[in-house]
C-alpha cells in the first residue's frame, strides 16, 4: 500500500535515530518506519529515562511523574466507577509497574496485568497475576479491559484487538487513552512533540482514527473524554527535547494552552475512550 511521509522524527530518548511517521493509504492512524523488528523492539525500552518503568523517583521532574500518575489513579477508577455497580474482572495491557491494579485491587477489583517487560513485572510491589495474550486460548473473561497509553505499542494490532475482544465479555467495556496528533500542542512543538516517542510508538491517532480503527473490531463508542494533565506533561518533556532553560515553566504554559484550545477544537492532547463490546470479531 502506498505510503506518504507526514513528519521525520529523531528518538530522543534512547537511540538518537531518525524516524519516518507516514499516512498508509490502507490505514486510519500513521504508523512508524522503520518498524524495528520483534527481537529488537524491547532495546527500545532499556532507558534509565523511562518514566513508565520507574519506581523510586528522585529528580524534580520524576517526583511530578509520580504525583501526575497517582492523581491519575484517582482518576481512572472513578471513571470505571461510572460503568460498574460494584466491582469486576478487570484485564489492564501495558500495565509496566502495576500500580493501577494494584490501586484497583486494593479496592476490592478483580485484576490481572498484561506487561511484555519482564524488568517492569519484576519490579510490581504486590503479587499480581499476568496473562500472555500471545497465548492460543485464555480460559478467564473480563468485564473491562484497559489499555492507558498502551495501544500506540501493540507491535501487532490487529491479532491483539482481536484477542481482547474474545475474551471481552458481550457488552463489556474497553478504555484506551492515547496521544493526539491533531492537538494544539502536536501541532506547536512538530517533530519535537514528546508524544510521538519513535520508535516505541508503532502508531499515532486522533480522535477519528481510533475510533474508526475499535468499531472496525467490533466495538461502540460510549464516551471520550480528555486528559487536561497529559498536555502539560507533554509539553514539559517537549521542552527538556529543545534543551529550554525553564522546560517546567514553558510545559506548563504551552499545556495550559494546549488545553484552552481544545475547549474550542475539542482535540485534546491526550483522550481517554469508553467503548462496549457490541458484536464478536470475526476476523
Amino acid at each position: 500500500m502506498k505510503e506518504k511521509l507526514y513528519i521525520q522524527v529523531k528518538d530522543h530518548l534512547l537511540s538518537q535515530k531518525t524516524f519516518s511517521i507516514v499516512k498508509n493509504t490502507g490505514k486510519p492512524y500513521l504508523v512508524t518506519r522503520p518498524k524495528p523488528k520483534t527481537n529488537d523492539i524491547n532495546n527500545y525500552y532499556e532507558s534509565k529515562d523511562y518514566q513508565s518503568h520507574k519506581l523510586n523517583p528522585k529528580t524534580i521532574f520524576e517526583k511530578f511523574y509520580s504525583l501526575f500518575r497517582n492523581v491519575m489513579l484517582i482518576r481512572k477508577e472513578r471513571l470505571i466507577r461510572a460503568f460498574f455497580k460494584k466491582p469486576a474482572e478487570v484485564l489492564d495491557i501495558g500495565s509496566g509497574t502495576g500500580d493501577f491494579l494494584i490501586y484497583l485491587k486494593k479496592r476490592g477489583w478483580s485484576v490481572t496485568g498484561c506487561e511484555p517487560s519482564k524488568k517492569a513485572r519484576a519490579h510490581t510491589k504486590q503479587k499480581i497475576f499476568y496473562i500472555d495474550l500471545e497465548k492460543k486460548v485464555i480460559q478467564k473473561e473480563f468485564d473491562l479491559i484497559t489499555l492507558w497509553h498502551s495501544i500506540e505499542h501493540v507491535y501487532d494490532l490487529k491479532k491483539t484487538v482481536v484477542k481482547i475482544n474474545t475474551i471481552i465479555k458481550q457488552n463489556g467495556y474497553l478504555i484506551v487513552a492515547c496521544p493526539n496528533y491533531k492537538s494544539w500542542d502536536a501541532n506547536y512543538y512538530q517533530e519535537n512533540w514528546a508524544a510521538w516517542d519513535v520508535p516505541r510508538h508503532l502508531r499515532h491517532f486522533n480522535k477519528e482514527s481510533i475510533k474508526e480503527t475499535l468499531t472496525h473490531y467490533g466495538f461502540e463508542e460510549v464516551t471520550t473524554k480528555p486528559l487536561f494533565l497529559d498536555s502539560i506533561y507533554v509539553s514539559i518533556l517537549s521542552e527538556k527535547i529543545l534543551m529550554s532553560n525553564v522546560p517546567f515553566i514553558k510545559g506548563l504554559f504551552f499545556g495550559m494552552v494546549s488545553n484552552i484550545v481544545g475547549l474550542t477544537t475539542k482535540n485534546y492532547s491526550s483522550h481517554i475512550y469508553v467503548f462496549k463490546k457490541v458484536n464478536k470479531a470475526n476476523f
